[in-house]
Formats: structure tokens, sequence, C-alpha cells
């Protein structure tokens, strides 16, 4: 996993984030992270995850729903998405929906996810794919390969990744991550994952 990470971004530069961050103990959510739910949630959920993933588009569809609604609309958790990259078109989706304002990236990033064979199994077609996608969530094709095509993000892009990598030791995706504490990778049950987010959330109180 980490020889193909570092062949795939090995032309980024890796640089420390310069703005503050919101720390929690031995963890922080960044300033550019994506989130769902209470920022001053007891526990904080973070999914390693990647739009080319199978695993991360059935975690997407059949977990996400359930736990929105038990545990993110209800303020017990804060949900953080954070991209590992496993291909060149995961960073192009991922540059995609940070197009839009934040608010609207978890919706171009379910589209994604839902659209996942038309773009992520043929390298030659995917960028075509995923700006077709981001037409039909209201972008313009024009700003959506500007987006693509810009290297301001990249470097958050492999930072995020290298923690992934050295902090949690992520060997697959999806990699969930309760307060600061790594689970092995692979996604978990919606039933079996609530139980552990309650048990983190006692821990606290």
């Amino acid at each position: 996993m980490k020889a193909l990470l570092l062949a795939l971004l090995a032309p980024l530069l890796f640089v420390a984030a310069a703005h503050a961050a919101d720390r929690r103990g031995d963890f922080e959510i960044k300033p550019a992270d994506r989130t769902l739910g209470n920022r001053n949630a007891p526990v904080v959920l973070i999914e390693y995850g990647a739009f080319s993933c199978s695993h991360c588009k059935d975690f997407n569809e059949t977990v996400m729903p359930a736990l929105k609604k038990s545990h993110i609309d209800t303020g017990k958790v804060l949900y953080v998405f954070r991209l590992f990259p496993r291909s060149l078109g995961d960073a192009q989706a991922e540059k995609m929906a940070r197009c839009a304002p934040a608010s609207r990236y978890f919706a171009i990033a379910d589209r994604i996810f839902l659209d996942q064979e038309k773009w992520a199994f043929d390298p030659k077609r995917s960028r075509e794919e995923l700006v077709k996608i981001g037409q039909q969530m209201g972008l313009a094709p024009a700003t959506i390969n500007t987006c693509m095509d810009a290297t301001g993000d990249d470097a958050r892009i492999n930072a995020v990744a290298e923690e992934s990598l050295n902090r949690y030791v992520l060997e697959g995706t999806p990699h969930l991550v309760i307060n600061g504490k790594p689970l092995p990778s692979g996604g978990k049950p919606h039933a079996e994952l609530a139980k552990l987010l309650d048990q983190a959330a006692q821990a606290r109180r």
C-alpha cells in the first residue's frame, strides 16, 4: 500500500498544515477536513476512504445513512471523511468535490460513490466520466477541469495519506478511527460500529 501511494504522489510536495487545528487530546480535526455533525460532539469518527474503493462505496451506501440518523444528526458523533488516494482518479474526484462550497461536499461525494462503476475502473475514461458527474451536480465543466488541474491541494492530499499510513497504520480502505484510536482496516456493520461509538462516548464521561 505504501509503495503504491508514494509512486502515485511522488511529484507532490509534503507540506505541514499552516492553519491552527482543533486539537482533541492526541489527535486533531484539521481546518481543511470535510465534516458532518456537531463540532463539539464527544466522539469523532474519522474515515480514511477512497472513492474508487468498492468497500468504501458499500460502507457509504449501507452503513452511513443509518449512522447519520442514529449518531451524527443527533449530535453524538462528528464524522470526518479523509481521502486516501488509490489512483489518480481518486485525487481528481476529491478535487472536483471541493470545487463546490464545503456544505455540498458530501452530496457530491455520495454521487461519486453512487456512479463509481462509470469512472473508477477505466483510467482512460475516469476524468471524462467524473466531469459528467460534476455537471449533473451543477458544476460547470470548465470549473471542474480547472479544479482537477490545480496543484494547490496536492500537498494536503499527500499529507492526509501519509498520516493514515504512519499514524493510523492503514492497510486498506475504509479505515476507521474513533477518538484517535484506529480500528483494524475495513468497514463495520452499523450495529457493531454504533456499539463502539457508544463505548467511546461512555469513556469520555
